[in-house]
């Protein structure tokens, strides 16, 4: 991977650049490098390594929706590590619940959804319009979709231009229809719960990047890149054999 020898800001914060890449392509670039690095036939130094390197640079890039996949594939490593003993099931436990009930009692006290939709550059009140419309569609629409394109609309939120949903299920929901978002949702069932690969890490990566933003779904290109992360874990499960 090659750099240019400029550093760029963006809202403020310095970030790297690849040459001719723009911020979000350099930063999905570098979150499939991560996903190499927990692959299980690394050696532990060169994996933690390689994690908080690709970490330390994906954070500078700012792009909050992969801040948001790193947090989740954080939680799955760190419980992968904990798993296997009974001593470290009881603290995952405490720590999952107490976690949950801590995120309900903000959610009581001090949730405040205009706030929560700034956070997510409104996100949030996007997902609730495109909701309404959906609601608003024929059976036969729902159903099978309208089409290449019907996810570009203009929503109050973003009234300048047209936008995708930022969501890639809502994208293939209007753009292929209930049947569309089954075969994926199928499809992610199917790779996580496979016997023969362990490519879980994979299939969060996947969704975590796309349920909140244009993510690995829709980018054809990156995506292929995961795939090819595959054969890493079948060798792996050979040679565990």
């Amino acid at each position: 991977l090659i750099y240019s020898d400029k550093i760029i800001t963006h809202d403020g914060v310095y970030s790297f650049k690849f040459i001719e890449l723009n911020r979000h392509q350099s930063a999905y670039i570098l979150f499939t490098l991560l996903l190499f690095f927990l692959t299980p036939n690394i050696k532990p130094t060169y994996r933690m390594l390689g994690i908080c390197i690709s970490v330390f640079i994906i954070y500078n890039y700012n792009v909050r929706s992969l801040i948001f996949s790193l947090f989740f594939l954080g939680v799955y490593f760190v419980h992968r590590l904990l798993v296997g003993k009974r001593f470290n099931i009881v603290i995952i436990r405490i720590f999952s619940y107490l976690g949950i009930f801590l995120f309900l009692l903000y959610l009581y006290f001090s949730f405040d959804l205009i706030i929560f939709n700034e956070l997510t550059s409104g996100r949030i009140l996007n997902y609730f319009q495109r909701m309404d419309l959906l609601a608003s569609l024929d059976f036969k629409s729902l159903l099978f979709g309208r089409g290449f394109g019907a996810d570009m609309i203009i929503v109050d939120q973003w009234k300048w231009e047209a936008k995708a949903s930022h969501s890639d299920y809502l994208t293939y929901i209007f753009d292929g229809g209930i049947i569309s978002f089954l075969l994926i949702s199928i499809i992610h069932y199917k790779m996580w719960f496979d016997t023969t690969l362990n490519i879980k890490y994979l299939v969060l990566a996947i969704f975590t990047s796309s349920v909140i933003n244009v993510g690995l779904l829709l980018k054809p290109i990156l995506l292929l890149y995961v795939f090819l992360l595959i054969p890493f874990f079948n060798s792996i499960n050979k040679k565990d054999e």
